[in-house]
């Protein structure tokens, strides 16, 4: 589900009404570029409302923990933009693992995608659109930037960006009227 016309300000009004009328625990916004202002948007609207709102920096470090148990998270991503991505392509590989070889995934692991999603055709196309990023001077993950995407002509993934930062929250335990703006600090590993 997109917000197609209008400005920011728009946007950050109708993300904020959407997921408080859906009764969602928590809004996760990308803190960079145009996001950035989001922050600042969201100060009234969240005023005495159960909503946990957390930005989400993509160039920033990796979370702390490790990678499928033994690597340090900053030993194998560039920055949490790569984690994250990363993370969704294993969620990705391993329902296939279940499904099309018969393999035993924990569910908790794996992805399945509704096909009642608004827009899935287009969800799908961003997510094979986002590439890794090869250098030669680093065995970091990385991705390719939405930077090179737009020289390239292909444009910026905004949906599977946004179910790709889905996964760096973590279920929060509920306080009654507890409400909150941060940028986000989640352990995985």
């Amino acid at each position: 589900l997109q917000k197609r016309d209008g400005d920011i300000d728009d946007a950050i009004g109708w993300a904020f009404d959407y997921a408080f009328d859906k009764r969602a625990d928590t809004l996760v916004y990308d803190a960079v570029g145009v996001g950035a202002g989001v922050k600042v948007g969201l100060v009234e609207r969240i005023a005495e409302r159960e909503i946990d709102v957390v930005g989400f920096g993509g160039g920033d470090s990796p979370t702390n923990g490790k990678y499928r148990g033994d690597r340090d998270n900053g030993d194998v991503f560039r920055n949490k933009r790569a984690q994250y991505w990363w993370l969704l392509r294993d969620r990705f590989e391993n329902t296939y693992k279940a499904v099309v070889k018969g393999e035993y995934i924990d569910p908790i692991e794996c992805i399945s995608l509704s096909s009642s999603i608004a827009d899935l055709a287009q969800l799908k196309s961003e997510l094979i659109k986002q590439q890794r990023k090869r250098a030669s001077s680093t065995r970091l993950i990385q991705m390719v930037s939405k930077e090179d995407m737009r020289a390239q002509g292909i444009k910026s993934p905004n949906m599977a960006d946004a179910l790709c930062m889905l996964w760096a929250i973590s279920p929060r335990k509920r306080k009654d009227k507890d409400v909150s703006i941060h940028t986000h600090k989640h352990n995985s590993g």
